[in-house]
């Protein structure tokens, strides 16, 4: 599988751009569901195929908060603290539980690891519905959950790259969730650094 445009890949111009993009997202979202289909199947297949579909969504997320101007962490954070303020629960406390339970929950500037750690937290707290299912239903739940996203992402086409700049916190978060069930530590690098870096 190709890896994501980098802010530093060159293109004839937004539109090429894009539909690199969407392209490359498609062929990710393949990829995840085949991995399911197989596993549905008792069908041979490798934890490198999801690692692999971990790295295309974090990095597409990073290039985007690049094309935004906006580090990465800070979109991650706004759509977590988004999130997280939706739910009555949290209306009622006055704020997020992941936050008053982890004074270090958003300090800045985060590494990735720090943001997987937040996510196992915020999971916990928020996605009950989710953690603790077994592997299998959670795969399939976040391969669905990339298809809905492609849908989404496809009405902001004609926008150029920054239609779609909006997406790189919910393609994180999907990222860090599959990085999370796979047990891939991601580097305690700064999230305004590629992850993948040598």
């Amino acid at each position: 599988m190709e890896r994501q445009p980098s802010s530093t890949d060159c293109y004839e111009n937004e539109a090429e751009a894009e539909n690199f993009l969407l392209h490359s997202l498609v062929r990710t979202a393949g990829s995840l569901a085949t991995h399911c289909e197989r596993v549905d199947g008792n069908e041979k297949t490798s934890v490198k195929e999801v690692e692999e579909v971990v790295r295309n969504l974090l990095l597409t997320a990073f290039s985007l908060a690049q094309n935004a101007g906006v580090d990465l962490d800070k979109i991650y954070e706004e759509k977590i603290k988004q999130v997280e303020e939706s739910r009555p629960d949290s209306r009622l406390l006055g704020a997020s539980p992941a936050i008053l339970n982890a004074p270090k929950f958003f300090e800045s500037p985060m590494t990735w690891r720090d943001m997987q750690i937040n996510q196992v937290q915020h999971n916990r707290l928020f996605q009950e519905h989710i953690f603790g299912r077994a592997k299998y239903d959670q795969l399939c739940l976040y391969a669905l959950q990339l298809m809905s996203l492609l849908g989404s992402m496809e009405r902001y086409r004609h926008g150029g790259l920054a239609g779609l700049n909006r997406y790189a916190g919910d393609l994180a978060v999907l990222g860090l969730n599959l990085s999370i069930l796979q047990n891939m530590e991601l580097p305690d690098r700064p999230a305004s650094e590629d992850p993948f870096q040598p």
